[in-house]
């Protein structure tokens, strides 16, 4: 299917651009990063994030990032891993913010993931 511009936002792009955010989730990935890896524009990237998976390329990112967070606090331990530096290595570099919006998805801080193993 083409936009209204005549752009491709495929199903097949979309899946792409997924990919290309899985793989480049350690990095500073951004909307416009990833619109130009699968040759998209920013807002026909967003449009299709939008039909597709009901949310938008940004909030996809920090989502991804968020669960990849998650898995790494429920193998540590207090002793050794610490919740500023997994959330670094992942991307969020303030940390209000970060555990505003983990809390908000997991309904837990994330020191408490972090204790409370499963």
């Amino acid at each position: 299917s083409l936009d209204a511009r005549g752009n491709p936002s495929t199903p097949a792009t979309m899946r792409r651009a997924v990919t290309y955010i899985d793989d480049h989730l350690h990095e500073p990935t951004t909307t416009v990063s990833v619109a130009a890896a699968v040759g998209l524009s920013v807002r026909t990237l967003e449009r299709g994030f939008s039909r597709y998976f009901s949310t938008s390329p940004r909030r996809y990112i920090e989502r991804a990032r968020l669960d990849m967070v998650r898995a790494e606090l429920r193998v540590g331990s207090p002793d050794n891993s610490s919740v500023t530096q997994i959330a670094a290595r992942w991307g969020f570099g303030h940390l209000g913010r970060f555990a505003a919006g983990y809390r908000k998805s997991f309904g837990e801080h994330p020191s408490e993931t972090l204790r409370t193993q499963t």
